[in-house]
């Protein structure tokens, strides 16, 4: 994955390629310096960022350059820039007058706002050489030049680094990822280990993290993973982290020096690791994989409740949930406002909800069962009595009475909007140190007043944090709807239009239930546009809707909500519990206004079983990566195919509280003669009626 990085870090390498370069003027000559000449010709071409956010070229600023025939021999010499922003580099080599391939790397370094068209690199003259290829720093389009699909053949530029994991545990290894402690050192991606020769392998992408894959799983006595790597110095920074992952979301670390180090493209090293004797780094899981529970601390305890929360970790890990989101359990204000959200100290474990010990020992026993751990993060307000509003009261929106819930307002695009963000960055990174945490649910991350925080400030934060975790693999979801989020950084945002849409069918007659489908293929596509590793969160419920009522009171009844989350559940997207929706609480939960009960976790037994069985058919991937086809919307009904390669299922709801006569067969006549397997039931099924009882649902796999 590519990540935005710290100011004048170089960011992520594309190779340019013979389709993408220019031709070069040859001069001919019999021996002496290879004079090489490049010239950055955008007009807001960035290299540096200093702590104002101001952009320029220094005469100090380079490029590196090296070359090599056959891996023979490889040099690196520096280039400097001559005159201010309309830089010019120019540089000597004493090499090989003979030589047919020169390779620059070419550091622009700076993420400052949302335009990453900026740079171009020229090479108006090279002597010397029959080819010039640019490794340009950035991603995608660059100055309207798309170098996204050019190749390179990485035995051009690369030497070998083998890593032998010693697996005496025997355990089982999903895969090995290398991690560098900057995007200074770029590894091919995309490398099939299986390959006779993967060292002649065309590589389309240059990242600094790699990860090799072992679908199967690996229990060898000894594991091979081979990264091959640009053989740079280290300037910045050396330490590279390898990551291993088993089977089950565990992870540990292991720190190594760069191995790129004076080494020449075409040389070999290797590292042996020990497994077992490495760190643990936290759990995480793929999107593929991921359920995630909201848990309300005041729910489960009226004191104490993050040892409460602890001890129903069996049912919340027999549920299939593998995310534990904890809503917030910081020092809360004085001024209430009758919401956790409202805080007095961020840095604090609130009394009521126990100590960090308490946390920590929560964090440390839901790891143990695989099982990550997020915390709520607030940007958008504090309490008034928080020691920011005196301290720094440039953080907060002015001119609104003392106390008043405006005063405690933060403003991210005042005067002191960068050292606001710094403080947050700071923030996140004392609960990820001290309670080890997974990463974050971010309040308002797209608020709709001017003053709220930005893309820009989502970007600089989310990118530095995950710099400064190089061998975590953090968890962000925003509570916002735009999908320009998950470009931010953030892994998940909310699919609230969505979850509008479900509410409307189920609670109005006369609603169109092509509605539903449209949100979701729009959210869907949305989050598909933003990457491969990004997705939506799905729900029938959460602690806003849970305020107004139960999903019960919501949808109509219980069963009409267990059809409305079954299609929730099913729809695609990361799928999202409540505590108290697994039970079938009746009513309203509000942590707003007023002391919530505490609930009765053994109770409800049919729900928490039917939601379970749900849970554990969205891990199929049709689920989480199919296409959805539409069968048959009207007024009454909603049926649909999720397919993914050679796997399908159908999935029909009744959203209406009667029976529905004669209308299966209008799906297709060719799925209502077919056979199947009820998903929710594991049992044989055939129709046998062309009726739907109220809110009845199935969710079915045809038989081949």
């Amino acid at each position: 994955m590519m990540r935005l990085l710290k100011a004048a870090a170089i960011l992520i390498a594309l190779p340019v390629l013979l389709s993408c370069r220019q031709e070069p003027r040859r001069t001919e000559v019999t021996g002496g310096p290879v004079t090489v000449r490049f010239s950055a010709v955008a007009a807001d071409t960035r290299l540096s960022v200093d702590g104002n956010g101001a952009v320029s070229w220094s005469p100090a600023d380079s490029i590196s350059l090296w070359t090599d025939a056959d891996g023979a021999v490889s040099y690196v010499f520096r280039l400097k820039s001559s005159n201010g922003k309309k830089a010019v580099f120019e540089g000597t080599v004493e090499g090989n007058p003979e030589r047919r391939e020169i390779y620059a790397l070419y550091p622009a370094s700076s993420e400052n706002g949302e335009d990453q068209q900026t740079v171009r690199i020229s090479i108006p003259e090279v002597q010397s050489a029959d080819s010039v290829y640019a490794i340009l720093a950035g991603t995608g389009k660059v100055s309207g030049n798309d170098f996204s699909k050019c190749t390179v053949n990485i035995n051009h530029l690369c030497c070998v680094w083998d890593v032998i994991l010693a697996n005496s545990e025997d355990r089982t290894v999903s895969s090995v990822v290398l991690k560098t402690s900057s995007n200074l050192f770029p590894v091919a991606a995309d490398i099939d280990i299986t390959a006779p020769d993967p060292s002649s392998m065309p590589v389309s992408e240059w990242t600094d993290r790699l990860e090799l894959k072992f679908p199967e799983g690996n229990r060898q006595g000894s594991i091979l993973a081979r990264f091959f790597i640009l053989p740079l110095p280290a300037m910045d920074a050396e330490k590279v982290y390898i990551i291993v992952h088993y089977e089950g979301g565990q992870t540990e670390s292991f720190t190594r020096s760069w191995p790129g180090r004076g080494a020449a493209a075409g040389s070999r090293s290797t590292s042996s690791l020990t497994l077992g004797a490495g760190k643990k780094s936290g759990v995480s899981h793929s999107l593929d994989e991921m359920i995630v529970y909201e848990a309300s601390p005041r729910l489960f305890a009226r004191e104490n409740s993050l040892d409460a929360v602890t001890a129903q970790l069996p049912r919340i890990k027999a549920l299939g949930a593998n995310v534990l989101w904890l809503m917030p359990v910081y020092d809360e204000s004085e001024y209430r406002y009758g919401s956790p959200y409202s805080i007095k100290d961020m840095y604090a474990v609130g009394e009521e909800y126990g100590t960090m010990e308490s946390l920590q020992r929560l964090v440390r026993t839901f790891h143990d069962n695989d099982i990550a751990v997020i915390l709520d993060i607030i940007t958008n307000h504090t309490g008034p009595d928080c020691s920011w509003v005196q301290e720094h009261p440039g953080w907060y929106l002015q001119g609104f009475p003392e106390g008043s819930v405006e005063s405690c307002r933060l403003n991210w695009t005042g005067p002191d909007s960068l050292e606001l963000r710094s403080e947050f960055l700071k923030l996140m990174k004392y609960w990820i140190d001290n309670a080890d945490v997974d990463g974050y649910r971010c309040d308002t991350a797209a608020p709709t007043r001017d003053d709220g925080i930005t893309d820009a400030d989502w970007k600089w934060i989310i990118s530095n944090l995950r710099a400064s975790y190089p061998e975590r693999t953090l968890l962000m979801l925003a509570e916002a709807a735009p999908p320009r989020l998950l470009a931010d950084g953030f892994d998940l945002n909310y699919g609230w239009h969505f979850c509008d849409a479900l509410e409307k069918v189920f609670s109005d007659e006369t609603a169109n239930t092509s509605r539903l489908f449209t949100n979701n293929t729009e959210e869907m596509e949305g989050a598909a546009a933003a990457g491969p590793d990004k997705a939506r969160m799905r729900f029938s419920t959460n602690h806003d809707r849970a305020a107004g009522g139960s999903p019960a009171e919501t949808y109509g009844t219980q069963e009409a909500a267990m059809a409305a989350t079954a299609l929730a559940f099913t729809m695609g997207g990361v799928p999202m519990v409540f505590s108290s929706q697994e039970i079938g609480y009746p009513g309203h939960l509000s942590i707003f206004k007023g002391v919530p009960p505490v609930l009765d976790w053994t109770s409800g037994q049919q729900t928490r079983e039917e939601i379970t069985r749900m849970l554990s058919i969205t891990r199929r991937k049709s689920m989480r990566r199919g296409t959805t086809t539409k069968m048959n919307w009207n007024k009454l009904m909603i049926s649909f195919l999720r397919q993914y390669e050679d796997e399908t299922i159908l999935v029909i709801a009744n959203v209406r509280g009667k029976t529905v006569l004669n209308r299966l067969k209008n799906v297709s006549d060719e799925y209502f003669h077919a056979s199947y397997t009820n998903l929710m039931t594991g049992e044989p099924f055939r129709f046998e009626s062309d009726s739907l009882t109220a809110y009845q649902y199935y969710i079915l796999e045809p038989n081949e």
